[in-house]
């Protein structure tokens, strides 16, 4: 605490936020499939604090969740990052699968940036792209 940015607007203790992901994608005119691969990136914005995530669950295009990929909290340190990977075999969630994660703090910190990154290729072309998560709950400072 103190070197951080938790007295800035938006600092908080916690939240649980979503992120869409998607592990298949159609293309051309027939509707040809292309699987991507999927990495979850969680990136501590605080200078002075580090924040624990306490769960990282993996859901179906239904909701339903799949997995857990956290069962214990793991700490990640001032604008440290951690990284979850579902390689594009990997077709347990559906099309259009997506992230529950969870984040706390011993005090009022910045955000982290929670993002997405999918990225596919077959016969010489490629695909890539990025989402970011939307927060469904905040603990307030």
């Amino acid at each position: 605490p103190g070197a951080g940015r938790g007295g800035e607007p938006g600092a908080c203790r916690g939240q649980t936020v979503y992120v869409p992901a998607y592990s298949t994608v159609l293309s051309g005119e027939r509707g040809f499939q292309l699987h991507l691969a999927t990495t979850l990136v969680i990136r501590n914005l605080d200078r002075g604090s580090a924040i624990r995530v306490t769960a990282v669950d993996y859901l179906d295009s239904g909701g339903k969740r799949v997995r857990r990929f956290r069962e214990l909290p793991s700490q990640i340190p001032p604008l440290g990052s951690e990284q979850v990977f579902v390689p594009e075999s990997d077709t347990s969630g559906g099309p259009a699968p997506g992230f529950i994660v969870q984040w706390t703090s011993a005090g009022p910190v910045a955000p982290p940036l929670v993002q997405c990154v999918m990225i596919g290729a077959r016969a010489g072309q490629g695909l890539s792209f990025l989402t970011s998560a939307r927060v469904l709950e905040t603990v307030a400072p």
